[in-house]
């Protein structure tokens, strides 16, 4: 009995050195408080008819009670095919550890050059390019909310049955939503790589978090809202890679990019078509950079607010008609863009335009700034072009202390177009070098040496 003893507790010693000594740990183990198992293990579950969940919200079930640490993680890999989803708050912890796969594309991304008009035929040639695709339905505001964002979604369509109000989904995406409000923290993220999102006033409703591109982005057929909204320092990178396209074919959303004190970085390959308002900044902390980016049949170009900053420099603008407008246009609850105008800075804010080239451009206004709002154009082409004569519009008006630097050559206006240049009380416009524009006043107008006209 003694010996048997004596032999068991050297067993327990035994393993203990091991462990001590090895380092080794269970893969998984329960946390009796909060009844979470903690996993350090890579893991891959697969969604699918035949496969170990049947449903996508299965899976989500399992995998919000455990929680991914020191290196583990969780990848669910959808089955070719439609996996439907009622809408879903996906609350885990260390979301950023989960990743959603489907299998990898045979071709390219869809793109706006391929969209017809043709809403479900569109629709159905997005969902060919994947071989999975997640089908949002239910009747909340969101559709699939990830409060703590995710480490990443690749190689899914998702497509969200409200377009053009066809459905009550307010949000396809919304990250870091609830989780901002409820606790005022900005950790959440979500990584993208070749993803297409349909549908819903807002593609991407992004509070308090930071999205990156890995890959390609394609958005389509969102209204009233846009593709993507960030908000409260909110950021979106595209990981500074030229081949990380930004494509949205969004006939009569209300905007392509908007930030409200967040950030979006999407330089080079960014195309925008149908949107009302293409970029829109607000704030101090708001900043858009989108260099060569290229915007098609929208109204207005950029517009810029409180300090917000839009940098498109290298851009083109093709047939964009901001004196289309029936309704008023709206930068944010209840605040207009001004005068109808291709291009508009407000207070302290800077859109700079330099060396873009635009065609087939209309408006009240074509450059528009005030109280103190800058709008920055050397080397600008202009082609094919119809401005509202004073006093109810010009080709650029700079008022209330505001700048505009536009060297510009201006040609092919449209019969009876306006070709002045405007400044009002104590705006300024230095137009050195610019052809195919007058100035007004004309008894104060004429071109210093700097190139600047001043109204006092």
């Amino acid at each position: 009995m003694y010996e048997r003893v004596i032999g068991f507790i050297s067993g327990i010693l035994l393993c203990l050195a091991v462990l001590f000594l090895t380092g080794a740990a269970p893969t998984e183990s329960p946390n009796e408080n909060s009844a979470l198992i903690w996993s350090n293990e890579n893991i891959t579950v697969t969604v699918g008819p035949q496969q170990a969940f049947k449903t996508l919200e299965a899976a989500f079930e399992w995998s919000s009670k455990r929680v991914f640490i020191n290196g583990g993680s969780l990848t669910i890999s959808l089955a070719a095919g439609e996996h439907i989803l009622q809408n879903y708050d996906f609350r885990n912890m260390n979301a950023r550890s989960v990743f959603i796969t489907g299998p990898q594309l045979e071709g390219d991304m869809p793109r706006v050059a391929d969209m017809t008009g043709q809403k479900a035929a569109d629709i159905d040639f997005i969902k060919s390019k994947f071989g999975a695709w997640i089908e949002i339905r239910g009747n909340k505001i969101h559709g699939l909310a990830l409060p703590y964002g995710l480490g990443g979604l690749d190689n899914v369509a998702i497509i969200n049955r409200d377009t053009y109000g066809d459905g009550p989904t307010r949000y396809t995406i919304s990250c870091g939503l609830h989780h901002s409000w409820e606790t005022s923290e900005t950790s959440a993220s979500i990584r993208l790589g070749k993803v297409a999102i349909i549908g819903g006033v807002w593609g991407i409703n992004s509070v308090g978090c930071r999205v990156v591109n890995k890959s390609d982005l394609f958005f389509a057929y969102h209204y009233n809202g846009g593709p993507m909204h960030l908000s409260s320092n909110s950021q979106y990178r595209s990981n500074f890679a030229m081949n990380h396209s930004f494509q949205a074919y969004v006939p009569n959303a209300q905007y392509g990019m908007i930030c409200h004190d967040s950030s979006a970085w999407m330089d080079y390959n960014c195309t925008i078509q149908g949107a009302n308002i293409a970029f829109v900044a607000n704030g101090g902390g708001a900043r858009i950079e989108a260099r060569g980016a290229e915007v098609i049949d929208c109204q207005v170009v950029a517009s810029g607010e409180s300090g917000g900053v839009i940098n498109i420099p290298f851009h083109t603008a093709t047939n964009c008609d901001a004196s289309a407008v029936n309704t008023t246009l709206e930068l944010w609850k209840g605040y207009a863009v001004a005068h109808k105008s291709v291009y508009f800075a407000g207070a302290r804010s800077l859109v700079n335009i330099y060396q873009s080239k635009l065609r087939n451009i209309k408006g009240d206004f074509g450059f528009y700034a005030v109280a103190g709002g800058e709008i920055f154009g050397k080397a600008v082409e202009l082609n094919d072009y119809y401005f509202t004569k004073l006093p109810q519009g010009a080709f650029a008006y700079a008022d209330s202390g505001s700048e505009i630097i536009l060297d510009i050559a201006a040609s092919s206006p449209r019969p009876d177009s306006s070709d002045r240049m405007v400044a009002d009380n104590g705006g300024r416009i230095y137009a050195q070098g610019s052809t195919g524009v007058t100035y007004e006043p004309e008894d104060s107008g004429q071109m210093n040496q700097e190139g600047s006209l001043v109204v006092q």
